[in-house]
């Protein structure tokens, strides 16, 4: 059940990919992600109300569908606010933010958990997403000129920045190709495989991690909480790393095949040494400081490799892919 739980989530999480990123483009994501905080507390307080399996996957399938157009949108938000050559540093600096929500949570998930019990997590992590709401509302904007807390200069800067970059992009030959064409290109699918497969590993990582470090150590859940800030504190180090690197050499496909390697070999040594307590830890510890340098980096470089032909075709192929792996991974996983 916890494996079909974890799949249906990101069933869900497909709905709003492309209509969250659209809205981006052409209307206000700020708007966007405003509701689906509002629809995300309300799923996850009722979520701590439930009375059987079947209503805890009703609403593990509406958390996804609230969430899933959270990120498209936020990395649509980020090319209205930063230059090319900031982006790579500015996608890495978003997604640092879920370590650092791993960080805050793991130890106050687990701390909730063993003074009250799982009922009570949900609720009370629904309602601190208000919280954010207050913050998202008053301090986020969906373009740089719309901003009252950045000085004209840098408004102007960025403006004029981004507006040429615009036009470089538009004097750019883009294709309308056939479904033959898209579906025989070899790149788009080079790209499905490597969302596919990373996916895979990020999320099945991600969910049972807890179980994993408790299986290990054989410690309480508070306990576990904290085992699990190290791995979330390499994430943090690692994606600032890579993308520093990507950012500064411009080697996108280096540096999103270095940590994708460097994760693997942390899990199969996390297994190979699991009779050694604290070494099978510590490649743990280092699967988190490969997990989301990849991703970090990966945004410039499907960008890369997207233009000018087809991006359409070759940037929304992943997120199906991307989906389909997340929605098995913990099936799989949990085998």
């Amino acid at each position: 059940m916890a494996g079909l739980a974890g799949g249906i989530f990101f069933i869900g999480y497909l709905f709003l990919q492309v209509p969250g990123g659209k809205i981006a483009v052409h209307g206000s994501g700020k708007k966007f992600i405003g509701w689906s905080l509002v629809a995300w507390a309300v799923i996850s307080v009722l979520t701590g109300l439930i009375t059987n399996q079947y209503q805890l996957l009703v609403l593990r399938f509406l958390l996804g569908v609230a969430e899933g157009g959270m990120l498209p949108v936020v990395l649509t938000m980020i090319s209205n606010w930063f230059p090319d050559a900031e982006r790579g540093r500015a996608n890495a600096i978003v997604i640092m933010f879920v370590p650092i929500a791993g960080i805050i949570t793991a130890p106050l998930s687990g701390w909730i958990i063993t003074v009250l019990d799982w009922r009570w997590l949900f609720i009370i992590e629904g309602l601190l997403s208000a919280v954010v709401l207050l913050l998202w509302t008053y301090a986020v904007y969906d373009r740089p000129q719309e901003a009252r807390w950045i000085s004209d200069a840098e408004k102007n800067y960025l403006v004029e920045t981004l507006a040429a970059e615009q036009r470089a992009i538009a004097g750019t030959e883009v294709k309308n190709a056939s479904l033959g064409a898209v579906l025989s290109d070899k790149t788009m699918w080079q790209l499905i495989a490597l969302n596919f497969f990373y996916q895979t590993g990020i999320y099945g990582y991600t969910l049972w991690l807890p179980t994993i470090l408790k299986e290990l150590t054989h410690s309480s859940m508070g306990q576990v909480g904290v085992l699990a800030i190290l791995p979330y504190v390499g994430a943090i180090a690692g994606m600032f790393l890579f993308s520093s690197l990507s950012d500064r050499t411009g080697k996108r496909k280096l540096f999103v095949c270095l940590p994708l390697i460097g994760f693997a070999l942390c899990m199969f040594l996390s297994v190979a040494l699991k009779s050694q307590i604290w070494l099978a830890y510590a490649a743990l510890v280092g699967c988190g400081f490969f997990l989301q340098s990849a991703a970090a980096c990966s945004g410039p470089f499907r960008h890369g490799c997207s233009a000018p032909k087809w991006p359409a075709a070759r940037a929304g192929s992943s997120t199906p892919s991307a989906i389909l792996a997340v929605s098995a991974a913990p099936m799989r996983w949990a085998s």
